[in-house]
């Protein structure tokens, strides 16, 4: 299951000049780690700061991914945490 996770933007800004996730902001990278999901940019090609603060984490089941989005929420820079939707038919 996916993860969106939306940081501030200066974790955001952090990242794209050349930050690891975990020297940007410990806090999610802490909750990835216990979780074994890793971070990736779900725009990694943009130059928007907006479509650049995205970032995903993928995890196994939809218990796990609920617990990681109640933490993720606690996190001082996350502006937003949520699951993926599954695609649907029009």
């Amino acid at each position: 299951m996916r993860i969106i996770v939306q940081v501030a933007p200066q974790v955001a800004r952090a990242i794209r000049r050349g930050m690891s996730f975990g020297e940007a902001c410990s806090e999610v990278s802490a909750v990835a780690y216990r979780l074994g999901a890793s971070i990736k940019p779900l725009h990694p090609e943009v130059d928007d700061e907006t479509l650049g603060s995205y970032f995903t984490l993928e995890v196994t089941d939809r218990a796990t991914a609920k617990q990681a989005v109640q933490q993720l929420l606690r996190c001082r820079d996350v502006r937003a945490a949520y699951v993926k939707p599954r695609a649907a038919a029009p």
